[in-house]
């Protein structure tokens, strides 16, 4: 067979480029065999093109890790790189398993590759190993403020930050619990950063402490305060090793120093101090014996006034050696000279004393007596009975003290005792009422002068009600108060009575004038019942300031008088039954008011308020109706009003406290707002979270009248700056924009009217890449606005492909038609520029395979689909069997643009070829 000379090797050996390309796309990557035969060529083959389109058909993350470690090209290692990226970040299936993916992370030492995928892992623990790997703050930067990474990963990422400065960054950029997790290592590593500053200071503090106590003298307090010192020491040299070296030695040293000073110092102090204690311990114990022994006479004396008020005998013996045994004791025990005689001397009057018995029973008897006067007096209740017994009290207080020092000796304890209750129940009551006494004594002595003054200027109505005033002050006092003042109170008695003449001259007359007058308007009442119970009112007052002479013809015009204001009134009193009846539809007003208040107090107590708004407006209202309710009785006004104020209490309390916490809230969102404001952020950002700030402040409740609108106005004081800002940069970046879409649009314009005069294709590409690349350059533009600029950009691409699909469909034809051109120049003998062609083609040229020309131009009419001459029917059946043959038998398939290379190999052109020429035109030229 002709063909078998032609294709020995198979087409994945084949040296041309194109076949191997074919075996590539032919070759099932699922059949073993065939996957040897791909792997040679995926890292074997010569070709760049055969070497990439045999990765793309295994499509294995393995064998492109393969490729991107060792292939030597660079275009096959930067796609390897590509498609390395989307492998692992799940663009790209390539039967990439977890365990495959962990390998490569691990030993990848591409720095650059892996910072760009580490956030597109899909595997949290993987990305975080990966970054902690990388070890770059950038990242950990990133991760935690840009990624997708849980609070717990970007948590454990913040657990190993510890610069300031990245710290600070990072409270710009978070919120939350994030945030307040930066603030506080910020402030942890402010306060280790201080806290060596404040230990060497509080320790140089506690050393100064020290050092001052040099200056004391006292042993006491030095002992004292150093113990103190020194706890203070042990307590912050704990902590010394966080201070250099240098600092450490000179404090400890300095401390030893301190210590090794004051111990010298205070050595004769100790000594002196402990004399000085040892003294006082000597006192003290002379004293507690002194107390001791005389208590032990005490109840000698006791037993002997005892055994008198019983009636029964003294044992001589025993008193004796009780007496004897004190006596002892005083000689032994420690005591000073003049304790010891004090208590000696008592003892010998004790004993002596013992023998005055009849003495002893008048003194107890005597006892006796004023315990039961005393038992009589009563107790003041008031100023009178206080004058009625204070003269006796003082009497018996005084017999009491006399008998006493008579007998020499202590009385019984029961006596002594119940005097000491008795006269302790009485002084208490007595004393406050002196004290009561001598304050209206004083106030007397006050008003004497002024009572005197009034009687001078002749102001008779104020000096009568002065002195009744003073009448009754008078009657309380005693009479030592009254003999002080007896003679100034007889003046005042004797002007009183004078005043009383006068006053008597000149009020009759004007008493029968007001005696007209309140029968006239008896008679006659008035329209207004309110101006009639007035002008009686009036009446009577002027009356009454006329005084009382207090004769028979005064009374009978008191009488009289009293009897015409009775009738006079009794229009008024209608009028103020209506008045009555109308406080009393107040009152039980106010009583339901009340009522509900009281409800409502309850139920703040027992439930929880579901709508504090409902709740103040239901409060406002009750309160508004009680101020808009009228008069009650006066005599039910304090009740009511305490009732009212008591039951509005609680609920007030209730209010202002929800109102102070809603207070707090705004408070705080207004600091949130401050922080926020002062932050540096992008501003949308900031505006945004601003909103939800004012959302918040829209679900806190009423903060109090004057407070709410305060709070606002401060609230908005800190958003609207913002809010303006972002308004004025929008509209900036608005102008800007359509500035930008102008400019483009007109650019984009220009170029799809350029397309129609342009010739070259590399002109046409260029207006493609100057349209897309304009799309990138019009960010910040509308969304209609950059759309409609798209649909301009793939017009203008649509137009521009076709337009170089026109000029490469006449460039290709035009090759052909130069090709054709060499050959028929060829066949006439003439000379023809083959440097113009592809080097596959000058290479046929120079080339003669000897075969059969005529049977390629049938090959080729076959593989292209058109007909042959009548005459060639024969030759072209076999032919194609021939084809069919090769394709079956050894996969051999042909196309047109090799079967061409063949046609011109065929050996030197004649003029039998231009027929042949002439059928193969029409293959390649339309």
């Amino acid at each position: 067979m002709i063909f078998s000379k032609l294709f020995r090797k198979k087409k994945w050996q084949s040296e041309k480029v194109s076949e191997r390309l074919a075996a590539v796309a032919e070759l099932d990557k699922d059949v073993i065999a065939n996957k040897s035969i791909l792997h040679e060529l995926a890292f074997n083959d010569g070709d760049e093109k055969v070497r990439r389109a045999t990765l793309e058909k295994l499509n294995d993350f393995a064998l492109w890790w393969q490729a991107f470690r060792n292939d030597h090209s660079d275009n096959i290692k930067k796609n390897a790189e590509r498609i390395i990226i989307e492998s692992l970040t799940g663009v790209r299936d390539t039967n990439l398993d977890a365990k495959l993916k962990v390998q490569f992370i691990e030993q990848c030492n591409k720095t650059q590759l892996l910072e760009r995928i580490v956030f597109e892992l899909n595997d949290e623990a993987l990305t975080l190993s990966t970054i902690e790997r990388l070890n770059k703050d950038v990242l950990h930067f990133r991760a935690i403020t840009e990624s997708t990474l849980s609070d717990e990963a970007k948590l454990s990422l913040l657990a190993n930050i510890n610069d300031m400065n990245q710290l600070k960054k990072l409270a710009k950029k978070l919120n939350g619990s994030l945030l307040s997790h930066v603030e506080q290592k910020i402030e942890k590593l402010k306060l280790d950063a201080e806290k060596p500053v404040k230990l060497e200071k509080q320790i140089r503090l506690v050393l100064a402490q020290l050092n001052a106590l040099k200056d004391k003298s006292d042993f006491s307090v030095i002992a004292e305060k150093q113990a103190e010192i020194e706890n203070q020491w042990q307590q912050a040299v704990n902590d010394i090793d966080i201070l250099e070296n240098e600092v450490k030695t000179e404090l400890l040293a300095k401390h030893q120093k301190i210590v090794a000073t004051l111990e010298r110092i205070q050595a004769p102090l100790k000594a002196q101090w402990q004399q000085q204690q040892e003294a006082e311990q000597l006192a003290q114990e002379q004293q507690n014996h002194f107390e001791q022994i005389s208590a032990e006479l005490a109840a000698v004396e006791s037993k002997i006034t005892q055994s008198i008020a019983d009636d029964s005998e003294i044992e001589q013996s025993q008193l004796s050696n009780d007496i004897n045994t004190i006596t002892h004791k005083c000689n032994e025990v420690s005591l000073n000279d003049t304790n010891r005689i004090e208590l000696l001397k008592r003892a010998e009057t004790i004993f002596n004393r013992a023998n005055q018995i009849p003495k002893i029973k008048q003194s107890i008897l005597l006892a006796k007596g004023l315990l039961e006067k005393l038992q009589q007096l009563p107790i003041p209740q008031d100023l009178t009975s206080l004058n009625a017994i204070q003269s006796e009290f003082k009497q018996l207080k005084k017999e009491w003290q006399h008998n006493l020092k008579e007998v020499g000796i202590s009385l019984p304890t029961d006596i002594a005792g119940e005097y000491d209750s008795l006269i302790k129940l009485r002084d208490n009551a007595i004393s406050e009422f002196e004290k009561q006494q001598r304050q209206i004594f004083n106030q007397i002595r006050r008003k004497i002068p002024e009572l005197e003054e009034l009687i001078k200027q002749g102001k008779f109505n104020n000096a009568f009600g002065l002195y009744k005033k003073m009448t009754f002050w008078y009657a309380d006092l005693n009479d030592y108060q009254k003999n002080q003042i007896a003679r100034n109170w007889e003046f005042l008695e004797s002007e009183m009575e004078k005043l009383k003449e006068l006053q008597m001259s000149f009020s009759n007359p004007k008493k029968q004038e007001l005696l007209a007058d309140i029968k006239k308007l008896a008679e006659t009442p008035l329209v207004d019942p309110t101006e009639q119970a007035h002008r009686v009112r009036l009446l009577r007052s002027n009356w009454q300031s006329l005084g009382h002479a207090g004769d028979d013809q005064e009374n009978a015009l008191n009488e009289e008088f009293n009897q015409f204001c009775e009738t006079a009134f009794v229009p008024c009193r209608e009028h103020y039954k209506e008045l009555e009846d109308e406080r009393q539809a107040n009152l039980d007003a106010k009583l339901l008011i009340i009522s509900q208040l009281e409800t409502l107090a309850n139920n703040l107590k027992s439930s929880e308020v579901s709508s504090w708004k409902d709740l103040e407006s239901v409060f406002v209202k009750l309160t508004k109706l009680w101020r808009e309710t009228g008069l009650i009785d006066r005599d039910k006004v304090s009740e009511i009003n305490n009732r009212y104020q008591a039951t509005l209490k609680p609920i007030k309390q209730a209010i202002t406290k929800h109102h102070v916490s809603n207070e707090q809230a705004k408070q705080a969102l207004i600091k949130q707002a401050q922080e926020l404001a002062a932050q540096e952020m992008d501003l949308t950002q900031k505006s945004d979270k601003l909103k939800g700030l004012q959302a918040k402040w829209k679900t806190v409740g009423f903060a109090g009248k004057g407070t709410d609108q305060k709070l606002w106005n401060e609230f908005r004081a800190v958003n609207n700056p913002i809010f303006e800002q972002r308004d004025n940069d929008k509209k900036q970046e608005m102008d800007a924009a359509n500035e930008l879409f102008d400019t483009h649009m007109a650019m984009l314009s220009d170029l799809k009217h350029s397309i129609e005069d342009v010739t070259e294709i590399n002109e046409l590409r260029s207006i493609i890449d100057q349209a897309e690349q304009s799309l990138t350059q019009v960010k910040g533009v509308a969304k209609p606005q950059f759309e409609k600029l798209r649909r301009i950009v793939l017009s203008i691409t649509k137009i521009a492909d076709e337009a170089i699909a026109e000029r490469r469909a006449k460039q290709e034809q035009q090759i052909y038609v130069d090709l054709f051109s060499a050959v028929e120049a060829l066949v006439e003998g003439k000379a023809a520029d083959l440097s113009q062609f592809k080097s596959s083609w000058q290479n046929a040229f120079n080339m003669n395979s000897k075969q059969d020309r005529h049977q390629v131009t049938l090959m080729m009419e076959i593989t292209a689909g058109l007909t042959s001459p009548e005459v060639d029917k024969a030759k072209r059946n076999e032919v194609q069997m021939e084809m069919l043959s090769a394709k079956m038998e050894q996969g051999i398939e042909y196309n047109v643009q090799e079967l061409l290379e063949s046609w011109l190999a065929a050996g030197i052109f004649t003029e039998a070829d231009i027929e042949l020429l002439t059928r193969i035109k029409p293959i390649f030229i339309s």
